[in-house]
């Protein structure tokens, strides 16, 4: 049994009918480290359902709190690993962990 103190969205409640209980509100564990041209994210089981985003940007203006200027991962949601290709020409990249 969980007793919650606020309104399930629909996702969490989608998740609790599959017996997936929802993630903490606030993901914080994220691992990444780089493999020989790829950057390899991990995060603990019961975060799934939640997004990896990426913003990608030079620092000319900082980065973005603002989560509409940040791009999900394809298929982030699904699991809790994520491989991306390393391309050292393009700008920074910048990640977050968020759910859902």
């Amino acid at each position: 049994m969980f007793i919650y103190n606020y309104a399930l969205s629909d996702t969490e409640i989608t998740r609790l009918t599959n017996n997936l209980p929802p993630p903490p509100n606030v993901p914080t564990t994220l691992t990444a480290f780089a493999g020989s041209n790829t950057l390899n994210f991990s995060w603990p089981t019961n975060y799934r359902g939640c997004r990896l985003l990426m913003q990608t940007n030079n620092l000319a203006n900082g980065v973005s709190t603002n989560l509409n200027d940040w791009s999900a991962v394809d298929n982030s949601q699904q699991t809790n690993q994520v491989v991306l290709p390393i391309y050292p020409t393009l700008p920074m990249d910048f990640f977050r962990l968020v759910y859902p």
